[in-house]
């Protein structure tokens, strides 16, 4: 059974409904979970694109929409280049541990470059509304529509990873505490960033005395977390949660 999009859900629609056009991946990001996808004509606008082409999934999830361009891409795999030559330069002026220092290394050089764009709203209705926020995509672009994650994932600057089940209103200290009793973590930790599926980000307090208004964690979130005592400059948190907006829902790609 084919969907289309009807205000921000997708919705069951007959099958004479046009396909989209299979994406042209690179090979730094090939997607893992994806429910439609397809390739820019030039100068088509992305809500035209996605609401025409529907999905076959049974749970396509908005709020991971992704536009992915070349341009972009070129600039990405800069920043990659960029984080992975400061590492160890961070790491020997601030006297980080080297294994973390190394780990976080090849874990970084391991991540794909997409290309992602922002968006100013992932519901093709709403961009349709709105044509100015309404990207034309230009020859080479594609875009992705990701199946629903069922985790968030957890990164800490030690270099360690969890993927943790995702439960509705958990906030960020829920799954670093979920980490730990399982065993996968450290249950240290001070702050955080919450980076959503959508690329939206958020620092975090994890503790009671830093704790503000956050919002919680989307199925798919990356969570980028400070360990309590880190040695890392404030500077690495926060290149390192710019980067994962790049990157996608946890799990997607």
């Amino acid at each position: 059974m084919k969907h289309a999009w009807r205000h921000g859900v997708f919705v069951p629609m007959a099958l004479s409904c046009a396909t989209a056009a299979p994406a042209q991946t690179s090979p730094q990001a090939q997607p893992a979970a994806i429910a439609a996808q397809g390739r820019a004509q030039a100068g088509q606008r992305l809500s035209e694109a996605v609401l025409e082409a529907g999905t076959n999934a049974q749970e396509p999830y908005g709020l991971g929409l992704m536009w992915l361009q070349p341009a972009a891409r070129a600039q990405q795999h800069q920043q990659q280049r960029s984080l992975l030559a400061q590492l160890p330069v961070w790491a020997q002026q601030h006297g980080v541990t080297s294994a973390h220092a190394t780990r976080l290394q090849r874990q970084l050089a391991a991540m794909p470059v997409t290309g992602r764009t922002s968006l100013a709203a992932q519901d093709p209705h709403w961009l349709q509304g709105n044509p100015l926020a309404d990207p034309p995509m230009a020859q080479g672009d594609v875009w992705w529509l990701p199946v629903r994650p069922r985790t968030v994932r957890l990164w800490f600057d030690t270099g360690l990873r969890c993927d943790a089940s995702f439960r509705p209103e958990a906030q960020a200290r829920d799954y670093v505490a979920a980490c730990a009793a399982a065993g996968s973590a450290e249950a240290a930790a001070d702050r955080a960033f919450v980076v959503q599926p959508d690329g939206r980000a958020q620092g975090v307090g994890l503790t009671g005395w830093n704790e503000a208004a956050q919002a919680a964690p989307a199925p798919g979130a990356w969570i980028w977390v400070r360990s309590a005592g880190s040695r890392w400059p404030e500077a690495l948190h926060a290149q390192m949660a710019e980067w994962l907006a790049t990157q996608g829902p946890a799990g997607v790609m």
